[in-house]
């Protein structure tokens, strides 16, 4: 995706309309799968080391990106995906693409804008990467300069943070996400079999449909079943067979005949909810002892 900038305004204003974009654009680029992959590849392994990171990530932009100005009489800013693909833009996209990189790997940064001359309009953009609580300059137009260097002659210059994240749409889509995901891989701990029933206490599930339930084995003559009970009030809902699963998305597997015959006249009102997969999770992590490696 690239924006051209219509009915730019001219001087200061016009500089503040592509700022934004390119802010936005680090900004949604950093939660891009594709920017963060690249990223990754980039740095490769060997632990935390920032400014190893930072400047194998500058050199990558500076080899995989070819500086070319803008289309004629158009500002023309391009997203940190469609800059990769392009292979090319100017400073305000080189901005973007190492922004996005950098940002997807956890490095926060800000883009700085400045003139040689205190009196002429803003002339050039580059980055602010955040290394140890300190702010060294990055600016990836330059074929020759690191890490901390940048123009010298500054007349006039400006800041500008990345947005971040407030908590709303995004932020709960996020957790839902994440909370999916660690269900998924807590559901070969989570099932009800005798083989885990000394194990396995008391889980919270979901009966899609009905709603959160609290699940935990039991043995009724000298059967492993499931025990079924309303989180609240305690009340018990009924039975279900040993063998009964939590799949993937945190849901109890029941056949029709046993849906039938339990009591859910009372049984609590809920859905899915992303901090039901997260508790799911979490008790099936209690379970394991802490056993699973990073």
């Amino acid at each position: 995706m690239g924006l051209n900038i219509e009915n730019l305004r001219s001087g200061d204003a016009g500089t503040w309309q592509t700022v934004q974009v390119i802010r936005r654009f680090v900004a949604e680029g950093r939660v891009d799968p594709l920017i963060r992959k690249q990223a990754i590849a980039v740095v490769g392994s060997g632990g935390r080391q920032p400014e190893r990171e930072v400047s194998a990530l500058l050199n990558f932009v500076r080899r995989r990106i070819r500086y070319v100005a803008d289309p004629v009489d158009t500002e023309f800013v391009a997203s940190a995906r469609r800059v990769l693909e392009i292979g090319g833009g100017d400073c305000d996209d080189l901005v973007v693409l190492l922004g996005a990189l950098l940002e997807s790997i956890g490095y926060e940064t800000q883009v700085k804008v400045m003139a040689v001359d205190r009196r002429a309009e803003y002339e050039h953009v580059y980055l602010l990467v955040k290394i140890a609580g300190a702010w060294l300059p990055l600016d990836p137009t330059s074929r020759t300069q690191g890490l901390g260097w940048e123009y010298p002659l500054r007349g006039r210059e400006h800041t500008f943070s990345i947005p971040r994240p407030q908590l709303g749409e995004l932020e709960w889509k996020w957790l839902d996400d994440l909370g999916r995901w660690i269900g998924k891989q807590a559901k070969a701990v989570v099932r009800f079999t005798g083989q885990v029933a000394s194990a396995l206490g008391p889980v919270l599930a979901v009966i899609p449909g009905v709603g959160t339930v609290t699940a935990a084995i039991v043995t009724v003559a000298g059967k492993t079943v499931v025990k079924l009970t309303d989180p609240k009030t305690g009340r018990v809902i009924g039975y279900a067979p040993g063998n009964t699963v939590v799949d993937a998305n945190g849901n109890l597997v029941l056949d029709s005949a046993t849906l039938a015959q339990l009591n859910l006249g009372q049984a609590s009102a809920g859905g899915s909810n992303w901090w039901l997969y997260l508790a799911l999770g979490g008790v099936a992590a209690l379970l394991l002892g802490g056993g699973r490696k990073r």
